[in-house]
């Protein structure tokens, strides 16, 4: 039999601006070595870019489905589908701010004129899912609330004078808003002086009465500033639907999910 010798294949070798570097050794090119790290970065901001310029997108997108899907509900699917009511606008710039201001301590007559002037195509808005209308209102209701947080503190601690024969008007539905600051600061201090005097606890002392004011205060707002988006979508939407077809609501997500077993 013919002696067979076998020639060894001989192994690549890579150049790199490192230099030569055999295959075998399992070394990694000293320019690669180098820009390994920055490499990685890159790409992994490259694979996350849609995710973060999505991110900033969510909430407005999210926000015009869901009220799209409404309305489209309310006019083509619900059991007693109707064209919206020719007073739906106001309807709902009233029923939005009573449920938002039901004293009408917060909003200034201002305020509710340019709202309502902004509301005069709100049923084409919310077909396009266009919400900025809420986004206004809650805008200015979230500056107000700041505003007049402080006001409240201030007269829940101060010495006031229940001598002065006065009266203050309990009719909030038919009460108009304030035209000014002055008049709102008046308002707050002749609500703070009937908490203090008509809404006591059994027992409770005009001090234990101002701290638990102050403390409902510190709630209220809390619950304002930090309210959740769906909070709010839930809050707008419960109206728009409550005007256009009496008896049915919007639950969001969140509230679904809280109904789940």
């Amino acid at each position: 039999m013919a002696d067979v010798t076998r020639t060894p294949i001989p192994q690549k070798v890579h150049r790199w601006q490192g230099g030569p570097t055999d295959a075998r050794d399992g070394a990694v090119p000293s320019v690669v070595s180098r820009c390994y790290p920055w490499l990685f970065f890159a790409f992994a901001f490259h694979l996350a870019l849609p995710c973060l310029l999505k991110a900033e997108e969510t909430t407005a997108d999210r926000d015009a489905d869901i009220c799209k899907s409404v309305i489209i509900a309310l006019e083509q699917k619900h059991m007693g589908p109707a064209p919206m009511p020719s007073e739906f606008d106001q309807a709902v710039v009233d029923c939005y701010l009573r449920k938002l201001d039901p004293r009408k301590m917060y909003f200034h007559q201002a305020d509710v004129d340019r709202f309502r002037q902004n509301a005069t195509d709100l049923q084409r808005q919310l077909r396009r899912g266009d919400v900025s209308w809420m986004n206004d209102v809650l805008s200015i209701y979230h500056r107000r609330v700041r505003e007049y947080d402080a006001v409240a503190r201030r007269f829940a601690d101060a010495e006031l004078d229940f001598t002065i024969d006065e009266t203050i008007d309990l009719d909030f539905p038919n009460k108009p808003y304030a035209v000014s600051v002055v008049e709102s600061h008046d308002r707050w201090r002749k609500w703070t002086k009937y908490e203090l005097l008509a809404c006591r606890l059994p027992g409770e002392t005009m001090n234990q009465k101002r701290r638990r004011m102050k403390k409902w205060y510190t709630r209220f707002f809390n619950q304002v500033v930090t309210a959740d988006r769906d909070d709010e979508m839930e809050d707008f939407l419960n109206v728009v639907v409550k005007v256009f077809v009496t008896g049915s609501g919007y639950m969001s997500p969140k509230t679904v999910d809280s109904f789940k077993i």
